[in-house]
């Protein structure tokens, strides 16, 4: 096994020039380099958004995290934890508070339900690039919150057919989906029309009703009851 060393390059440049240092230094060296969406450039681009403060001690704005990391591992949510310090955004990792219901500790400390998180959301944001079906989406949808979500197989075929409303995304990341974000931040009225009408979609595929009637219909197929 190799032993590798990384040494950090430090720049005096403005970001702009050291990615582009960086870039020639690779390709001199025989590697390539691919570059993705700047978070960093895409926010500076919407000086008007709501909270003026991002990245300084005041912002309030929060990330929120309500479950462990499963079967990501550890380490992935070690690299969240660096990359959030790193652009500045605070996140909350809520998996100790966060729980189906509320509760209070012995330690006096209080456990939050996942209700109470998505009703103090403004955002909800859905990134796995693989999922069974999408449960935390239709839970979205009841809580009647907007949603950012990245486009997994099974949603493009069994659920974005349906009609809803949401700010997708393919592999990462790009501008127009900070955009369309924005936007829905910043009009509370387009925020409650996709969230009204997701629900409605939700509630004519995906109601209690629709799984009673299609289990009836399964029973009397398969046993004649």
């Amino acid at each position: 096994m190799k032993n590798w060393s990384v040494s950090l390059l430090e720049l005096s440049e403005d970001s702009e020039t050291a990615v582009n240092t960086v870039i020639d230094r690779l390709h001199r060296s025989g590697m390539g380099a691919v570059r993705s969406f700047d978070l960093r450039s895409a926010c500076a681009a919407y000086p008007d958004r709501s909270c003026p403060h991002h990245g300084q001690a005041s912002c309030d704005c929060q990330l929120v995290i309500t479950h462990q990391s499963g079967d990501e591992g550890s380490a992935y949510e070690r690299h969240l934890r660096s990359y959030a310090e790193l652009m500045k955004v605070k996140v909350v990792f809520g998996s100790e508070i966060v729980n189906q219901r509320r509760d209070i500790l012995p330690n006096g400390r209080k456990v939050y339900s996942l209700a109470d998180a998505y009703q103090a959301a403004d955002l909800v944001t859905y990134p796995s690039t693989i999922e069974g079906f999408g449960n935390a989406m239709l839970e979205t949808f009841y809580y009647g919150r907007p949603i950012v979500v990245s486009t997994y197989e099974i949603f493009k075929t069994d659920i974005q057919p349906k009609g809803f409303k949401v700010i997708g995304f393919e592999d990462f990341i790009e501008e127009d989906t900070v955009q369309r974000s924005q936007e829905v931040l910043h009009n509370p009225q387009l925020s409650a029309e996709m969230a009204s009408h997701n629900y409605q979609v939700g509630r004519r595929y995906y109601s209690y009703q629709i799984l009673e009637s299609h289990l009836a219909l399964l029973m009397t197929r398969c046993l004649g009851v």
